[in-house]
């Protein structure tokens, strides 16, 4: 009886000990978020790779940054995509907005307004103050939508309301244009 007893508290202690440590997920992000900071980008780029693998969200869109910019990898769009497309199928918006922007050029992937607008729209609505900057652009120039000052004039107020200093300029030349 005391051996079970003993057991069962040493499986008691273990599980305790598991469940106050991170996921490896965030242990393996967190190395390459230093690998990256240090300038070791090639390194970073690995770890980026493991975590995102293992779904973590942030990694994925950590290395598709640096595939779109050809950090410490060799510069591949269509790797770009693929990995913000995970990261925005994992919740990480700024993934999301960085998809629309591959849509919206065609780098990687066919170009396609619709789905950029769509992917601005989602990332606006989660206060990422570019996305709605972008949709303010898309309707002031009819970009995949029919043109529209007043609505361009709207999202652009939403990006000032978030803090993107473009946004506050574009609506300002817009209200001073009457719109």
């Amino acid at each position: 009886m005391k051996k079970i007893i003993l057991l069962f508290s040493i499986i008691l202690l273990f599980a305790d000990i598991l469940l106050a440590m991170k996921p490896l997920k965030e242990l393996i992000k967190e190395t390459a978020d230093q690998m990256f900071s240090n300038g070791y980008y090639r390194e970073a780029a690995k770890d980026y790779n493991n975590a995102c693998i293992l779904d973590n969200a942030e990694a994925c869109f950590n290395l598709g940054y640096m595939y779109d910019e050809g950090l410490g990898v060799i510069q591949n769009y269509f790797k770009a995509v693929k990995l913000y497309k995970k990261a925005c199928e994992l919740n990480n918006t700024y993934g999301c907005f960085n998809l629309g922007i591959m849509y919206i050029k065609g780098k990687g992937i066919k170009q396609n307004f619709k789905k950029s607008l769509e992917l601005f729209k989602l990332s606006c609505n989660k206060k990422i103050a570019k996305g709605c900057y972008s949709l303010g652009f898309m309707y002031e120039i009819g970009v995949g939508v029919k043109k529209n000052s007043h609505i361009a004039k709207k999202y652009y107020g939403r990006a000032c309301d978030l803090g993107y200093q473009k946004g506050c300029e574009e609506y300002a030349k817009l209200n001073i244009a009457g719109f």
